[in-house]
């Protein structure tokens, strides 16, 4: 009984590790998405000039990007 509790212990630290790890990447996705609505908002709010407006769009297709990573990261948690 004491090996088959250990075993389950170790393996709840395991999960709980996993889902520390998970709980981070999704606040850094969040964080992220916050961002992006941010630049959003600013671009509606404001008339922008065709080179404000690209730089914005690649401000945007970056962070995108940052989001693809982590959250292929994710999956491989």
């Amino acid at each position: 009984m004491d090996v088959e509790f250990q075993s389950d212990l170790e393996l709840a630290k395991k999960q709980l590790e996993m889902y520390k790890q998970q709980n981070h990447l999704l606040r850094e996705i969040e964080i992220i998405l916050y961002e992006m609505k941010e630049i959003a908002e600013y671009a509606a709010e404001h008339e922008l000039s065709a080179v404000e407006t690209a730089r914005l769009n690649d401000e945007i297709l970056m962070k995108q990007q940052d989001i693809l990573v982590l959250k292929d990261t994710l999956s491989i948690l």
